[in-house]
């Protein structure tokens, strides 16, 4: 099987770890908020199309003339614990139908019945809007603006009506001379209920983030978590009875709308200020509302981004960096280094060096920065944030080097294939194959001779075909 770039591993994680942000909040804060702090069980999967896939199940058998036979259950070979009511567990044999059943069959109820209360609570407030205004419809929504309870209809209820307040105001944050919005008789209303409800201390931080992400234009996403996976004397044991907890992340999958319309209103603005200068407040609301001020045109460049990039909690550090990326020209040229070592994670390393290395490398510190981060020797499977790190510098030096050809940073990466190449990458893909591949894609010659006096020197029959096939390439 093809081994895996860590590289790979930035784009495949980063759906993920945005939603995993929002989780954190989640499981510091509790109940009424989404799934517990315990590990998930086997299925947490995304709804907005497509629900998580059952397990495979062998294909009908036909009888002659082509009419399927009927089967029975489809045996695993495995066996299963199942809780009875009273506690105990029952053995009993797997079959792919009840794995279904007690994974992905739990979590598609789940998900399903999440979103048919948010579909009735949204008729509702449409029908209420149609046969009786804007007024009547506001007061459906005005008790629901608040924490959830524990209970997933709650939540769901909560957050249909939270997504509907940001649509009230995205909409009326479009209102030009030529169009009135519906909402307009309501405009003071929604200002002050909006604001109330994210300066409310006893509103979770969690529910007021979903608030800022519809607000921003980002569409969220149902997911559900199962209870923490449990082994009874040797086997697995599931509860057919058991919970699962739903709960909203961004959905990587489909591009956010616009954030200006829903950040128009300068209360709203002043309230989102308020929450990013609270220390008391969790970082990854202040983090969070630093993205949304930072999405307004004229706000950010009153902030002082390169004080928040420095911020004690991450997650605010976090939104200043990328929004500092996004303003190349105000970042000083030094303020790269002295951020690649203002802390030692390397998740932080890597969005550093995503997001600001690009002027960088025109400072002759930069060599002794790629000497020491790009790869050296493969790392621990447990060290795969250092692999996505070093598999970050590489690939952006590589990229750099495509744009502004440079001898010293070719030099140092063809000094850096002869120690690479006799390594067994321990299923990472050698950082030789990455460089052959860029180098046979974007028809670097140059790095030809390098590659050829290496190539046989690699472990893997694999890595050896691929570097060849690049050489090929490269002498077309």
């Amino acid at each position: 099987m093809r081994r895996l770039h860590p590289g790979v591993l930035v784009l495949a994680g980063a759906a993920v770890l945005l939603g995993l942000g929002a989780v954190r909040l989640l499981h510091r804060e509790g109940a009424g908020t989404g799934p517990p702090p315990a590990p998930l069980s086997a299925s947490v999967g995304r709804t907005g199309g497509t629900a998580a896939p059952p397990p495979i199940s062998p294909s009908p058998r036909t009888a002659e003339g082509g009419h399927a036979v009927p089967q029975g259950p489809h045996k695993t070979g495995n066996s299963i614990r199942l809780r009875r009511p009273d506690g105990s567990y029952e053995v009993v044999e797997e079959t792919t139908e009840l794995l279904d059943a007690l994974t992905s069959g739990a979590f598609r109820r789940t998900v399903a019945q999440f979103e048919a209360v948010q579909r009735t609570f949204r008729d509702e407030f449409t029908r209420t809007l149609r046969q009786s205004g804007p007024a009547a419809a506001w007061q459906l929504l005005v008790p629901q603006l608040r924490t959830p309870t524990s209970e997933n209809d709650d939540t769901a209820l909560v957050t249909e009506a939270v997504r509907l307040l940001a649509e009230i105001q995205r909409d009326l944050g479009a209102t030009t001379a030529g169009r009135t919005s519906p909402y307009e008789p309501i405009r003071a209303a929604v200002s002050a209920g909006l604001v109330g409800f994210l300066d409310n201390p006893d509103v979770r931080s969690f529910t007021k983030g979903v608030a800022l992400l519809y607000l921003t234009g980002q569409r969220l996403t149902v997911l559900a978590a199962g209870p923490e996976r449990r082994v009874v004397d040797g086997l697995v044991a599931y509860d057919p009875d058991a919970v699962w907890q739903a709960f909203v992340v961004p959905d990587q999958f489909t591009p956010p709308a616009s954030a200006g319309p829903g950040l128009q209103d300068p209360d709203v603005l002043r309230s989102c200020l308020r929450i990013l200068q609270d220390p008391a407040t969790p970082g990854s609301l202040r983090g969070q509302s630093l993205q949304a001020l930072g999405a307004v045109p004229g706000v950010v460049d009153r902030l002082d981004l390169l004080a928040l990039s420095r911020d004690p909690n991450a997650d605010v550090a976090q939104a200043a960096v990328e929004l500092l990326g996004s303003r190349p020209a105000a970042v000083p040229g030094d303020v790269f280094f002295s951020l690649l070592s203002s802390r030692d994670d390397p998740a932080w390393k890597s969005l550093v060096f995503r997001r600001l290395s690009e002027p960088a490398f025109d400072s002759p510190q930069m060599m002794s920065v790629l000497t020491r981060d790009l790869p050296s020797s493969p790392v621990e499977p447990d060290d795969y944030k250092n692999a996505v790190y070093q598999a970050t510098v590489l690939d952006l030096s590589l990229g750099r080097y495509a744009r502004q050809p440079d001898r010293n940073l070719l030099d140092l990466l063809a000094r850096s294939l002869v120690d690479w190449a006799p390594h067994e990458w321990n299923g990472q893909n050698s950082p030789v194959v990455a460089v052959a591949t860029f180098a046979g894609t974007h028809g670097l010659r140059e790095f030809a001779s390098p590659l050829r006096a290496v190539v046989d020197q690699l472990p893997s029959p694999e890595d050896r075909e691929a570097v060849r096939a690049a050489l090929g390439r490269l002498g077309r």
